[in-house]
């Protein structure tokens, strides 16, 4: 999800593109609970931003 998994065993994969999405999604998230003033629209985002990976997912 994050860009690191554990693959059965004691192998861990690292996907450098989901490491990037996590870090500009993060970033994103920062500037908007600055510039709003209030944490509430950053969690807002941030549950936009889990559901519709969450549909891409269910979709395909």
């Amino acid at each position: 999800m994050h860009g690191l998994r554990l693959d059965g065993g004691v192998t861990v994969d690292v996907d450098l593109t989901a490491i990037l999405a996590s870090v500009l999604a993060g970033v994103l998230l920062v500037w908007v609970r600055v510039r709003g003033g209030s944490l509430q629209p950053a969690v807002v985002l941030h549950n936009g931003i889990n559901s519709s990976t969450l549909a891409v997912g269910a979709m395909g």
